[in-house]
């Protein structure tokens, strides 16, 4: 917890807009996947199997 919040005092008290967006969670994956081949694979896997999966329960629900 101590380390939390020294990175809070770190902080700029102004961001700009990319600055902002690299503190994102989504724009990390994003960078990183970028430079992975094997991150890109098991994020895009994992994207295709959660979708089918509700496709699967939306179609139990309806039935």
């Amino acid at each position: 917890m101590d380390d939390n919040k020294s990175r809070m005092k770190e902080m700029p008290s102004s961001f700009t807009i990319k600055e902002a967006l690299e503190f994102e969670w989504w724009f990390a994956l994003i960078g990183s996947m970028s430079q992975s081949k094997t991150l890109t694979a098991i994020v895009v896997v994992g994207c295709i199997s959660l979708g089918a999966f509700a496709f699967f329960m939306f179609n139990m629900a309806g039935t």
